[in-house]
C-alpha cells in the first residue's frame, strides 16, 4: 500500500454553534483504499481537528489493509490470507474483518445484483483490467474461462463461526471480493466512531463514497453540499457543473460508475462492475447513485442497481429506504420520487 501523505489546509472561519466558535478545517491524504480521502470538519481548535484526522488516518489504513484482498501484510490476517488459505483450514481472523464478512454475506443473499463470493470471477475481470487499462483495442476474457470461475461464486460456501471468529470455503476455489462494500463500510464504521467519541460537524469523502454527519455550525446552514458528478465531463474540468447538486445532513451519498477504471474493447467501454448474472460488465447506465443513512448499505445498493434494471432498482431502493439517482448513456437521468427532498435548493433571485 503506498505510503499515506497527509496534506493539511486549514480554513478559518469563526462561526456560532457546535458548542463554542468553530472553524473549518480539511485533510486529504492518500494510500488507505487506493484513492483519495478527504477529511473535512468544524472544530474548536487546530489542535482538535489535528486529533481528529490522526484518529481518522489510523482507522483508515488499518481496515484498508485488514480488508486488502491483493497484498498481505506482516502481523495481519487479511483478506488476501483469507482467500489464500480459507479453502484448506478455518483462518482466525480479527472482529473489524469477520463483522465486514459477515455482513456482506448478509446481504449477497439478500439483495440481487451483488455477491461478495465471486472473487474467483472479479479476480478475471481485474487481471483484464490491468493490462488494457486505458487501452482503446482490449479483449473480453474467453466465456468458457469465465463461466468455469463462475461454479465457485456460492456465498453458501463460506462458512463463519462467529464465536472463534473464524471463516472457510467449502469450496476450496471460492475467493472473496469485498470491493462492493469495504470502502463503504469502512467510511461508516470510522464515521460512527468518531461521532461517538465527540465530534459532530465533519465529513468524510472517499473515493465516490460521502458520508455526512451534523451540519456546519454556521447560521442558517441545514446540511452538507454534495454534488454528483457528470460522468460525460471530464474530471479535470473544475468548472464543470455537478449533474446534480444534493444537501444532506446524517446521510451517506455513494455513487458508482463506469468512468474512472475501464478500458475499451470495439469502442464499448469495459468497466469493473461486474454482473453476477452475465458475468459481464453491466451496460445500463454511466453511474447510479444511492442516498441513504449507512454508508456501507448505499455502497452495496449502488452497485447492486447499476446490475438492475431502473424498475427492480428503484424497487429494492424503496425496500432499504434509500433514494436513487441514475444518469444513462448520453446524460438522461432517472431519480427516484423521493431523490428530490435531498436536492439543494435553487437560490431565489435577488438574494
Amino acid at each position: 500500500m503506498r505510503k499515506c501523505f497527509l496534506l493539511f489546509a486549514a480554513l478559518a472561519m469563526l462561526l456560532a454553534g457546535c458548542g463554542k466558535k468553530a472553524e473549518r478545517y480539511s485533510v486529504s491524504f492518500f494510500g488507505a483504499f487506493d484513492t483519495m480521502i478527504q477529511l473535512t470538519a468544524y472544530c474548536e481548535s487546530e489542535a482538535e481537528f489535528d486529533r481528529l484526522s490522526t484518529l481518522a488516518v489510523d482507522s483508515f489504513t488499518r481496515l484498508s489493509r485488514l480488508y486488502d484482498k491483493f497484498q498481505e501484510y506482516e502481523g495481519a490476517v487479511n483478506l488476501c490470507t483469507v482467500n489464500r488459505l480459507a479453502g484448506e483450514t478455518p483462518v482466525t481472523v480479527e472482529d473489524e474483518l469477520f463483522e465486514l464478512i459477515a455482513y456482506g454475506l448478509e446481504y449477497s443473499k439478500e439483495i440481487p445484483g451483488v455477491n461478495i463470493a465471486m472473487g474467483s470471477v472479479t479476480s478475471i475481470w481485474q487481471e483484464y483490467l490491468h493490462r488494457y487499462q486505458g487501452a482503446e483495442d482490449g479483449e473480453y476474457p474467453p466465456i468458457g474461462v469465465l463461466t468455469a470461475a463462475a461454479e465457485h461464486t456460492s456465498p453458501e460456501d463460506v462458512i463463519l463461526d462467529p464465536v472463534r471468529k473464524t471463516v472457510f470455503f467449502r469450496d476450496p476455489e471460492l475467493k472473496l471480493d469485498l470491493g462492493a462494500v469495504a470502502k463503504g463500510y469502512a467510511t461508516e464504521r470510522i464515521g460512527r466512531e468518531l461521532y461517538e467519541m465527540g465530534f459532530h460537524c465533519f465529513c468524510i469523502s472517499s473515493g465516490g463514497n460521502i458520508r455526512v454527519f451534523d451540519p456546519a455550525p454556521e447560521k442558517g446552514s441545514h446540511g452538507w453540499s454534495v454534488g454528483v458528478a457528470d460522468p460525460g465531463k471530464s474530471p479535470l474540468d473544475t468548472d464543470a457543473a455537478p449533474a446534480a447538486s444534493l444537501l444532506v445532513r446524517n446521510r451517506s451519498v455513494v455513487t458508482s460508475g463506469d468512468y474512472q477504471r475501464y478500458y475499451i474493447v470495439g469502442g464499448k467501454r469495459v468497466h469493473h462492475i461486474i454482473d453476477p448474472e452475465t458475468l459481464f460488465p453491466s451496460g445500463r447506465y454511466r453511474s447510479v447513485t444511492v442516498v441513504c443513512e449507512d454508508s456501507g448499505l448505499a455502497d452495496l445498493l449502488s452497485t447492486a442497481l447499476y446490475n438492475l434494471s431502473e424498475a427492480e432498482g428503484a424497487k429494492l431502493a424503496s425496500r432499504f429506504g434509500a433514494e436513487a439517482f441514475w444518469i444513462y448513456e448520453g446524460g438522461k437521468t432517472a431519480e427516484t420520487d423521493g431523490f428530490a427532498q435531498y436536492r439543494k435548493p435553487s437560490p431565489v433571485a435577488g438574494d
